[in-house]
This record gives structure tokens, C-alpha cells and sequence, in this order.
């Protein structure tokens, strides 16, 4: 299946992202993270869209840890457990998703 082409706008920012094979999910994602910028600026009502774009970022970031954390039993030693290294890592890779999202979007 080819990959779809999907118009987006975020804070007014209009993107074209490339979803494979299905775009549902894109929609799925681009819709929760609208509806989690609106929560956060109805918290923060004087940031700029900057902040705005990254204090959502860490609201679904910690919302995603705990959703993992809750999913997980954490070892009982001092030593990390081996689902909470993936959890980093998985928390890793969406924010950097976020960040390379709001680099197109301030570069643009």
C-alpha cells in the first residue's frame, strides 16, 4: 500500500505529513494532540505558541510514562528495569518526533 498524504493544521500551522499505508492513525494523532493544545492553553492562557506547543508536549509525555508505568511491574532492586529502559526509549523517540514537528513548523 502507498503511503497517504495527509494536510494537517497546528496552531495554525498548516503541514503535510506522510502517514504509511493508512492515514487513520495520523488523524488519530494530529486530532489528540489539537485537543491537548487546546487544554493547555485554556490552563495557560498567556504563553506563546511556542510554549504552548512544548508544555502540551510534556503533558502527553507524561500522560504516555504513566499509561506505560501503569502497564509495567518496576523491579524492586536500585537498578533500572528493563521495561522502564524501553519506556525511556519509546518516551525518546515521541519527543523527538514532537521536536523534529516543531522544527519544521518554527523553520518554515
Amino acid at each position: 500500500m502507498s503511503d497517504d498524504l495527509l494536510t494537517v493544521n497546528i496552531l495554525g500551522v498548516n503541514l503535510t505529513l506522510k502517514a504509511k499505508d493508512d492515514s487513520t492513525q495520523l488523524k488519530q494523532v494530529i486530532w489528540f494532540l489539537n485537543k491537548k493544545i487546546e487544554e493547555t492553553r485554556d490552563k495557560h492562557k498567556s504563553v506563546d505558541q511556542l510554549k504552548l506547543s512544548i508544555l502540551s508536549s510534556i503533558y502527553i509525555v507524561d500522560e504516555l510514562i504513566s499509561l506505560k508505568n501503569s502497564q509495567y511491574k518496576t523491579g524492586t532492586d536500585d537498578t533500572l528495569p528493563q521495561t522502564d529502559i524501553v519506556i525511556t526509549e519509546e518516551v525518546d523517540r515521541a519527543f523527538q518526533r514532537v521536536l523534529d514537528v516543531l522544527d519544521t513548523s518554527v523553520n518554515e
